[in-house]
């Protein structure tokens, strides 16, 4: 099945419709209840959401990816994130947000159903719920897409 591309943006909608198609699929992310809504922003830097609706089936990613971009390092300051990127085409962009995003929809979809982890402070064992998003899994996501996407544009 295919996830449903709303492209309310001026950008090519073969072009949006490719890459979210071969990022999604990727990630291994069941397409049928995903739905992908694309903007264009005047903001040099791309951004996005995802919002899901646990217990239905459906899930919305919003993609915001600038019409002009700039070569504005993307410099994640988190321990243990990726080295900084420089993003230098929306559908760079794109291939970003998509990778992030879909990396939370992934680990919403796998996340431990019970249970949880255990944390330390001030040296006692504290029981914390399931944790189920990492930001630095999502920004490694990033990472590798991107890169695998300017590799398979260079061959």
């Amino acid at each position: 099945m295919n996830a449903t591309i709303d492209n309310r943006s001026n950008l090519p909608h073969a072009v949006v419709s490719r890459i979210v198609h071969r990022v999604l699929d990727e990630l291994e992310v069941n397409l049928s209840w995903v739905r992908v809504r694309v903007f264009e922003t005047d903001h040099w830097h791309h951004h996005g959401h995802i919002y899901i609706r646990p217990g239905r089936s459906n899930c919305l990613i919003i993609a915001r990816v600038p019409s002009v971009v700039s070569d504005h390092p993307h410099d994640r300051k988190m321990r243990g994130g990726p080295p900084p990127i420089v993003v230098k085409t929306w559908q760079e962009a794109l291939v970003c947000i998509l990778a992030h995003e879909g990396t939370h929809l992934r680990q919403f979809l796998h996340r431990p159903k019970r249970g949880g982890h255990t944390r330390f402070v001030r040296g006692k064992p504290v029981k914390v719920g399931p944790k189920i998003f990492s930001e630095v899994e999502a920004e490694w996501a990033e990472y590798r897409f991107l890169k695998s996407y300017r590799e398979r544009r260079n061959r």
